[in-house]
């Protein structure tokens, strides 16, 4: 019974690895696409504030 225990600890230890890499890999592709689209609407990424209910485009220079 501890050996079966022990192999289905494994398999779900297994099993969220692999969907957090999955998780990165999708959160990386669409990190990816917004930079393109913001890129090919001619905005820099600088301006791309992140806050607690997403992102907004910061285009008020500072100075």
């Amino acid at each position: 019974m501890a050996k079966l225990q022990d192999d289905l600890a494994e398999a779900q230890l297994k099993a969220i690895k692999e969907d957090q890499g999955d998780q990165a890999t999708q959160l990386n592709n669409l990190l990816d696409s917004l930079n393109e689209a913001v890129l090919d609407e001619g905005i820099s990424p600088n301006n791309i504030v992140p806050t607690g209910n997403g992102l907004i485009i910061d285009d008020i220079s500072d100075s």
